[in-house]
Parts: structure tokens; sequence; C-alpha cells
């Protein structure tokens, strides 16, 4: 009897030991992380006007994915920014250097599906929402937040040029 009593008493606090904050040196698993893989590659945007061409580009990491979206006029950068899919904390988020400054702006995940994912960050007007969405070989990339109270939105479709 003493000898289950003890067994009881160890279960019990292994227990209430693992119910707390992980030690300082673990990092938090997010048990249905979603697989992002399907957006490796180089993307082009497929209805560019004006004599540009966009591009955005990502390759995996060993904490996620790196991406780069550049868009180029001839062989001028008019606009770049860097991207990247890790996790934030305890969840995955979706980081865009918006303001060019170097400084990485968060977007949690929100949803996800097989081809597809949303990330949000509800601190912003705009984008207050990004959307990806494959199939097969085309992605759709939407960008969605709020521009002078009203909803707006901006729909970016691409065709993967590089695996």
């Amino acid at each position: 009897f003493l000898f289950s009593l003890s067994v009881l008493l160890f279960v019990t606090s292994f227990e209430e030991q693992s119910a707390t904050t992980p030690p300082q040196n673990e990092v938090p698993v997010v048990v249905d992380a979603p697989d992002l893989t399907w957006l490796e590659g180089k993307w082009e945007r497929a209805e560019e006007q004006g004599g540009t061409v966009s591009y955005e580009s990502w390759t995996s990491t060993e904490g996620g994915l790196r991406g780069l979206s550049f868009t180029l006029q001839d062989s001028d950068t008019l606009y770049k920014e860097q991207l990247l899919i890790g996790m934030d904390g305890d969840s995955l988020a979706y980081f865009a250097d918006i303001r060019q400054d170097g400084n990485m702006v968060p977007f949690r995940l929100l949803s996800h599906e097989d081809q597809g994912a949303v990330f949000h960050n509800p601190a912003l007007d705009f984008p207050w929402k990004i959307a990806y969405t494959r199939s097969q070989d085309s992605l759709l990339v939407r960008i969605a937040g709020f521009r002078n109270k009203q909803a707006a939105f901006r729909d970016l479709k691409m065709v993967k040029v590089v695996k």
C-alpha cells in the first residue's frame, strides 16, 4: 500500500509540473502547425502592368520559411520586402517588413488548410489580413484590411516559375 501511495504522489507531482510553463531552454511546440512547404519556389505575378514584373520566392529554413518579395522595372528594383514564416512565441506567424525599415511585423496564423493559410494582425488597418491559397502551380495572395474605415483588399495572382 505504501508503494502504491508513493507512485500515486510521484505521478501527481509530475502531472502538476508538466502543466506549468516549460523550462526556459525548451521551445513550445505547436502540435497542429501546418506544413507550408507548398509555398517553396519562385512565383511570378501573372497580371503585371506598366512594364513591371513582381516575384515572391520562398525557401525552407530550419525554423520555417524565408521569403522575398520584389518588383522590377527593367533592371531597377522598385520594391523589396523581406518575409518569414516561423514561430512567434507559441504561435506560427508570418513576418513582413511592411514598412521597409528592417522591423518585421508579425501576422499570427488565423486558419489553414492543405493548400492555404490565413495570417492576421488586428492592430493594423492595412494590411490586416494576408491569405495564401494555392491551386496546382498558381497562387492567390489576398491582402485585406481597412482604408479610410472601408474594407479593402488586393488580390495578387501568381504562377510558379521555379520549384
